[in-house]
């Protein structure tokens, strides 16, 4: 039996080939090609082994030739598949990237805009987070608290007092509010503007 080899249909064979395996860019075209031209000649030498006016070294040759280039068919079918994973694997990666830094920017505007609604209600708040009290600014608190406490006045405003029940009856004047205690760091503070306050004092 003799097999003559069809150009057209080896080209077609080849064609429907290169459409099967889709490469999507340069490297994966190139392996296609490779792919397609060593199952043409594979397919070539099984061909030619099944050729009864051979002898039969040569069809052992051939089939032997047959048997290697599918092995080598079928190692580029794996290189072909671990490049698409690589390039899967790599967009997979990328995409997570993004998502990611499109949170983190996401995050960042919310929390500049909670920001900007907490000085627009609570300017006071937002001010003094802005520029925390100098050491100064403590010492004059302090000082004016102490007069406050030695008239006898207090930090916190006292509730008006009750009308009396009779006409010209002597009211009361309503207690003090309790002073409320000094925290570590205005003792510190405190302490610190007395210190200078000695020193100069030696100094002059």
């Amino acid at each position: 039996m003799t097999i003559s080899m069809d150009i057209g249909g080896a080209e077609q064979q080849a064609a429907a080939l290169l459409a099967g395996i889709a490469p999507r860019d340069g490297v994966e075209a190139a392996l296609a090609a490779q792919m397609a031209a060593c199952h043409e000649a594979a397919l070539a030498c099984l061909g030619n082994a099944r050729r009864e006016d051979l002898p039969q070294s040569a069809r052992t040759g051939e089939l032997r030739t047959g048997a290697r280039l599918m092995g080598l068919f079928t190692q580029q079918l794996g290189a072909l598949e671990r490049h698409r994973t690589h390039l899967r694997r790599e967009r997979e990666a990328a995409e997570s990237a993004e998502r990611d830094a499109a949170l983190r920017h996401k995050f960042a505007q919310q929390d500049a805009e909670r920001e900007a609604e907490e000085a627009l209600l609570f300017p006071s708040r937002a001010a003094r987070r802005a520029v925390p009290p100098t050491d100064e600014a403590i010492f004059e608190r302090l000082c004016q608290r102490f007069e406050r406490r030695m008239s006898g006045e207090g930090d916190a405003v006292a509730d008006p007092a009750p009308p009396a029940k009779a006409a010209g009856a002597a009211v009361p004047p309503p207690p003090a509010a309790p002073e409320a205690p000094l925290s570590r760091q205005q003792r510190r503070a405190l302490e610190r503007q007395g210190r200078k306050a000695r020193r100069r004092e030696k100094a002059g």
